[in-house]
């Protein structure tokens, strides 16, 4: 056939056999030559020589069509095309070595004769038409990686294309990925030497190394197939090669940790099989560097704890566990987030086990939480956030929302129909008198199991709150031999003790429905519940933290003054007046010394005043210079009875006072002149 006019025949590539040699011969010597040159690492992006655009795809070809015979053979007479193509400054394209990690897979056949023939049609057979071999296995894949990285080692470090995508990251990324592939590519890249050009030191596009990466396959294995052990083996590896990484001053350093727990956990992967690897990668992490668990996530400023409680973790008991072993300090659990939520009002928001609120809640109880020692551990388990909302708040407010709850942390504010200004009163209320109705058809130790009926889940959690609470304001023992809550807990004790602006008002009025028999009960330190409620201004002191927040929708706090819960207790018990506790101490002394700590506290805090009376409707309130009249009322005998300072109640009241407890220094005074003679 004749040629059409100006096209040239293709020139012969080389003009003899004997050329053809020599030149294969000289690039041969040349490429070794240029494999053995020393290199500095911090040069080797400037100095490799690069393959041509064409001779660079015939050891892809070979590779990305999984031809691994092939490729290998390409690689020891080519080595020069290992040599990626530089694709804008510092970037550069695929690199054989990183699509070779990349389509690495052990489950790889044989081929049939069908694919081969196809082959054909891709042009990837011999100039004779004899087929190439197309079997390929786990063996001759580590075979082709190991010629490609003896070829140039420095291509692991190579960003392919994008920022940090090394041909180590693919190898990462690459789910199929054995053991034994990873590990290769980990020694090759310390073998290069540490330094910032190290690939397990390149971040990518997100801020994230190949340590995070590594986490993320370990979290699909664990979805996938728990039994498979080579993401883990190979975290631990990489660990034990480089224990930096686990390491970092830098504020925008994300710790491998929080990394592993911000990506939530669906309820149907969250069980034993899934949670295991989760907990084995945790232990690894913590085991190496303990300091982890102060790392903080760098947007939302959540600690471990944090992220664990807010993404789905919480029913794990086994994992809250492991975060809070290596938390000598108690920084997990009294440290607020950018939220301004502590880990208890992150577990109330989204709801969590009651094995797992023991856990934190005895943590709390028993570790020397931030050096503080008494009442003022009670901020970390009742304190309000920036919400003005405390725990027991929010799981009411979640029991209300019930599916509708939207997820932390937007789960504070009122959506659609929960806006209504007196939605969670009315409903706490509403079942409260639930509980009145039902009380008539059971007997009065039956309560709290009428109680559990109509709460719920709620009135368990409460209920390991206030036992959480007692303990810490008696500062005994909470807990038996067995690792249970010892059966002298006292509700309404530990009720009282937080009648404060912090506790809804019905939350009081539940306790004194279930437990009526409580009011005139004594504890082991001989107090009744209303020595507990003369000093609950010292548990608000402490709870507050400093926090005055604006209202809060629900909590009817605009609403009439409600009645005093100390009067209410003085009306159904009013010997309560008369008992002393083990301290010698009667109900006025503690009451008068609440009377100075809100004043002390009033003028500390600017707002403290406002904000407390504004909580009186829906919350509890105490007026202590009206308690202290009441008391004396119903026990005359105490104006003379001396405090453990050896002081009447007048001059109690009169030592540091402040102007605004004149009145209730002259009616101490009044009711007994005596004491000024």
């Amino acid at each position: 056939m004749k040629r059409p006019h100006g096209i040239l025949p293709p020139a012969p590539l080389f003009s003899s056999p004997e050329k053809k040699c020599k030149i294969q011969h000289q690039d041969i010597i040349r490429n070794i030559s240029r494999m053995n040159a020393p290199m500095n690492n911090d040069q080797h992006f400037s100095s490799l020589p690069y393959a041509s655009q064409a001779s660079e795809k015939a050891l892809v070809g070979w590779i990305e069509h999984d031809m691994y015979n092939e490729a290998y053979q390409r690689v020891l007479t080519h080595p020069n095309e290992c040599h990626p193509i530089e694709h804008s400054r510092n970037y550069f394209q695929h690199t054989p070595l990183g699509i070779a990690c990349r389509k690495f897979s052990p489950k790889l056949r044989a081929r049939h004769t069908n694919d081969a023939v196809a082959a054909s049609d891709r042009g990837l057979m011999s100039p004779n038409r004899k087929r190439y071999n197309t079997t390929s296995g786990e063996a001759q894949q580590m075979q082709l990686i190991d010629a490609l990285h003896r070829a140039n080692p420095h291509q692991i470090r190579y960003p392919q294309m994008q920022k940090g995508w090394t041909p180590l990251l693919d190898c990462i990324t690459n789910p199929n990925s054995s053991f034994e592939l990873r590990k290769f590519m980990i020694n090759a890249d310390c073998s290069l030497g540490i330094g910032d050009s190290m690939a397990m030191a390149q971040v990518d596009s997100n801020g994230l190394l190949p340590i995070h990466h590594l986490i993320n396959q370990i979290r699909r294995t664990a979805t996938i197939d728990p039994q498979n052990q080579s993401a883990m083996d190979s975290l631990r590896y990489m660990i034990y090669r480089c224990p930096f990484l686990l390491t970092s001053d830098e504020n925008d350093f994300i710790s491998p940790l929080i990394h592993l727990l911000s990506q939530k956990v669906s309820f149907r992967n969250n069980d034993d099989a899934f949670m295991k690897p989760i907990i084995q990668c945790a232990q690894l992490m913590l085991d190496t560097n303990p300091l982890l668990v102060k790392c903080k996530s760098v947007m939302s400023k959540c600690l471990p704890l944090h992220m664990a409680l807010r993404n789905g973790y919480g029913a794990s008991e086994e994992l809250i566990s492991l975060l809070l072993k290596y938390d000598d300090t108690g920084c997990q659990v009294s440290t607020v987030n950018l939220f301004g939520d502590l880990a208890v009002h992150i577990a109330a928001i989204v709801g969590v086990s009651s094995k797992t609120w023991k856990v934190i809640i005895e943590y709390i109880v028993e570790t020397n939480v931030g050096d503080r020692e008494g009442l003022q551990k009670l901020r970390y388990l009742w304190s309000m956030n920036k919400n003005g909302y405390t725990p027991i708040h929010l799981m009411w407010m979640r029991k209300c929302h019930g599916d509708q709850q939207p997820k932390y942390p937007s789960s504070t504010r009122p959506r659609g129909r929960f806006a209504s200004d007196t939605l969670y009163c009315d409903s706490l209320e509403g079942a409260i008198t639930d509980i009145e109705i039902q009380k008539t058809d059971c007997d009065v130790q039956f309560y709290p199991d009428l109680a559990a009926k109509v709460l719920g889940d709620f009135w368990n959690d409460l209920c390991l709150f206030l036992q959480g609470t007692q303990s810490i304001i008696v500062q005994g023992d909470h807990m038996n031999e067995s690792g249970e809550f010892q059966k002298d807990f006292m509700f309404l004790h530990s009720v009282y003790a937080l009648a404060s602006p912090l506790l809804p008002r019905s939350i009081v009025d539940l306790g004194l429905s279930i437990f009526p028999h409580q009011i005139q009960k004594i504890d082991a330190y001989g107090r009744l519940p209303l020595h507990y409620a003369c000093f609950a201004c010292a548990t608000t002191k402490e709870t507050c933290a400093g926090i005055i927040p604006g209202p809060i929708s629900g909590w009817n706090e605009t609403n009439a003054p409600a009645q005093c819960p100390v009067t209410k207790l003085l009306e159904l018990y009013p010997k309560g007046a008369s008992f002393l506790d083990k301290c010698d101490v009667l109900p006025i002394s503690y009451a008068i010394e609440s009377k100075k700590d809100f004043l002390r506290h009033a003028k500390e805090m600017a707002g403290y005043r406002e904000w407390y009376a504004r909580r009186v409707g829906g919350h509890c309130s105490v007026n202590y210079g009206d308690i202290v009249m009441q008391l004396i009322e119903k026990f005359p005998e105490a104006l003379y009875h001396l405090n453990s300072e050896s002081l009447p109640p007048f001059l109690q009241a009169a030592a540091d006072a402040n102007e605004e407890s004149i009145g209730t220094i002259y009616f101490l005074l009044r009711m007994a002149p005596e004491f000024i003679m």
